[in-house]
């Protein structure tokens, strides 16, 4: 059966069976991974709504050597991502955000800059509620992180999407 075809009941059974899955492989991965090959000099673009959150992921991706700019909307990152001269590598956003034109904003980013990698976050997610775009998202299998997230965590998910 098809991601497409399943229902969000299904799903949601499926994540926290990914979920128990992934803690497990976090452990034995952070066993031998050398922290500090994590890192990188890339530039990263954070968007999240709620300032503390944009400065605590800030702060962990810049302990890591990334350079790093925020948005606090989509409105704010696409100024950033069409007037900046530095070279935005990847593109870190929250998916639920109070403009909710999510979906619609980044498929515009992605028409502009194809090339861009994108990684979705979210702490919408439990076994009850999960937001629609975040459903979405999960669903269609593309690079997808839950807050809230470790160092350890964002660190790996980060190196990933720019290797």
């Amino acid at each position: 059966m098809n991601d497409e075809d399943k229902s969000r009941e299904e799903l949601i059974l499926e994540l926290r069976r990914y979920r128990n899955q992934c803690a497990q492989l976090k452990q034995v991965l952070l066993k031998y991974i050398d922290l500090k090959s994590i890192g990188g000099n890339e530039t990263i673009l954070v968007v999240d709504d709620e300032k503390p959150v944009l400065e605590t992921i800030s702060h962990m991706l810049k302990k890591y050597g990334y350079a790093v700019l925020t948005a606090g909307s989509y409105q704010a990152a696409m100024e950033i991502l069409t007037r900046s001269e530095t070279k935005i590598h990847l593109l870190l956003t929250d998916v639920v955000m109070p403009d909710n034109r999510g979906p619609e904003t980044l498929g515009n980013i992605k028409e502009m800059l194809p090339d861009l990698k994108i990684v979705y976050m979210s702490g919408f997610i439990s076994e009850e509620i999960v937001h629609n775009d975040v459903f979405d998202i999960i669903r269609s299998g593309l690079p997808f992180i839950q807050k809230p997230f470790s160092h350890e965590e964002i660190g790996l998910m980060i190196k990933l999407q720019l290797v």
